[in-house]
């Protein structure tokens, strides 16, 4: 019974979404937008992993110019910087 009192009939269109909805597909698409990463990338190297944190950004701006001008001869980038930076205040710290 309704609401009204009526006794209900049941719908013609009942199961037809269960009928019309497309079967379920196995996702074959990237993991996310951009390049996938490649082989020999430090993104696909498990002795590195993703990091985000603040810095000031005139220190950002000038390292990036830096880097920028000395990459073409030893071949680092931001990260690379960092790690070296924090590789040598952990060494301080153990002495």
């Amino acid at each position: 019974m309704s609401l009204t009192g009526k006794k209900q009939t049941p719908s013609a269109f009942r199961g037809l979404r269960d009928v019309m909805a497309p079967p379920p597909q196995e996702n074959t698409a990237r993991r996310g937008p951009g390049r996938p990463a490649k082989a020999d990338s430090k993104r696909s190297n498990p002795d590195y992993r993703p990091w985000s944190g603040l810095l000031r950004s005139e220190f950002v701006d000038e390292a990036d110019i830096r880097l920028r001008q000395t990459k073409t001869t030893d071949g680092r980038d931001m990260s690379d910087l960092i790690t070296e930076l924090l590789g040598e205040w952990l060494e301080k710290q153990k002495s």
